[in-house]
């Protein structure tokens, strides 16, 4: 019997040690379950704000702050006759305000927001294509000139704007599409994005300019 003590007492030992490290993993997967479950919930807190976000820029059909339909002080979308369609040396005289259609310049200019006037004779050739001008007073509020920098960048390839002083008052912009035009006061997303969806990338020489399909409400 005097041999098994020691012996006993390894084994005891051995147990204890073995205990003790099934105990320490035991504490490792409780703290490793318990880590992957807070950031599994951080995790789903980000997805919920962001599809919170989400919904909420497609309730208000975009980022740009704007008023309603009703607030902005447009007119009904005016169509207007054609009036030429070919390339020329010098720009014409147009017979709406701002242009809508008519002969132009051969190159067309780039898409963007200008703080300087732009040739009209360039900016009916980008109608042709499809593309959507909007025609600013240079003296409008700061904040409706944001508002259409924002607007320009949302569709920036089909867009352009730039200062016109020949709009009337009350409108602070024009819209305008190949043969079509419509004046406002403030900025409205949803009627934005109405022009946009009649007549983007609708022009009669297509060069690539895509159709726009407003967000869902």
């Amino acid at each position: 019997m005097a041999d098994e003590t020691p012996t006993s007492k390894k084994l005891l030992e051995k147990q204890q040690r073995r205990a003790a490290e099934e105990e320490r993993r035991r504490e490792q997967q409780k703290a490793a379950r318990k880590r992957n479950l807070v950031t599994l919930v951080i995790a789903l807190a980000v997805l919920v704000l962001v599809a919170t976000l989400v919904v909420q820029n497609r309730d208000e059909g975009g980022s740009v702050p704007s008023v309603g339909r009703g607030e902005a002080g447009c007119t009904e979308i005016e169509e207007h006759d054609i009036e030429g369609q070919e390339h020329v040396d010098v720009t014409p005289q147009y017979q709406t305000n701002p242009p809508t259609s008519g002969n132009h310049l051969q190159p067309p200019a780039s898409p963007g927001f200008f703080d300087e006037a732009v040739d009209p004779g360039a900016l009916v050739h980008n109608m042709e294509h499809g593309q959507i001008i909007f025609w600013y007073d240079p003296e409008a509020p700061a904040d409706v000139l944001d508002a259409l920098e924002e607007v320009v960048d949302q569709e920036f390839e089909a867009s352009i704007a730039v200062p016109w002083d020949e709009l009337e008052s009350p409108h602070n912009f024009a819209m305008t599409a190949w043969g079509a035009s419509q004046q406002c006061r403030d900025v409205s997303q949803s009627v934005v994005n109405a022009v946009r969806e009649e007549y983007q990338g609708r022009g009669p020489e297509n060069v690539g300019i895509k159709p726009f399909e407003a967000p869902e409400a």
